[in-house]
């Protein structure tokens, strides 16, 4: 497999979002039920359509970096993603599209970018302690990097030692390319790094 086979959604602007900035995890238990599907949707499927690389769910969006197995395969996976859609509008009594806008994926060209989009999706949830961290840089890049170990709403454990829902992604092709966990962890820790000299 080549990395130009994969597709991704890295970009914000890009990602699936929360119409009117609805919170997604409008509770503790809905990321869980939202990865629950996706593990569901895996489980399931008798002809696999994508195969999920590495994920991180985020209040509001998602970013997913996924290999397309089948033509469509990605488009598909996403219509399925509905399911969650259905609960929570269903749970919060809700109406109407869950997700502001449709998906967009990004062909990756080079294992540098691959590199690259692994590194954004695993770093995205740091906004959720250190906001503006993008636009500011970090303060704390030891901080953030504990809390990313430990953000359980994302792959990043699954490829440091530190499971989350490991039967959901395929890590081997990754984890090569990192160079191991302890590589994965150092592209994430040299991001943050970086970011808390800025």
């Amino acid at each position: 497999m080549s990395p130009a086979q994969l597709k991704l959604s890295t970009d914000p602007a890009q990602s699936p979002r929360g119409v009117l900035s609805w919170k997604l995890k409008s509770s503790r238990e809905d990321p869980s039920v939202g990865l629950a599907e996706l593990e569901k949707i895996e489980a399931t499927r008798r002809d696999l359509l994508i195969n999920i690389h590495c994920c991180a769910l985020i209040p509001n969006h998602f970013h997913l970096l996924a290999e397309q197995l089948k033509d469509n395969g990605i488009s598909t996976f996403m219509n399925k993603i509905g399911g969650y859609a259905y609960y929570f509008n269903q749970k919060y009594h809700r109406k109407g599209r869950l997700f502001q806008d449709n998906f967009k994926a990004v062909h990756i060209e080079s294992e540098e970018q691959l590199k690259t989009a692994f590194v954004y999706i695993h770093t995205n949830p740091a906004s959720l302690i250190e906001p503006g961290w993008k636009e500011k840089g970090i303060r704390d890049a030891d901080k953030v990097m504990e809390f990313l170990e430990n953000y359980k709403w994302s792959s990043f454990g699954d490829y440091v030692g530190k499971p989350h829902f490991p039967s959901l992604t395929s890590r081997d092709f990754l984890t090569e390319i990192m160079g191991g966990p302890e590589g994965c962890r150092k592209f994430v820790r040299d991001w943050l790094k970086y970011k808390e000299r800025i």
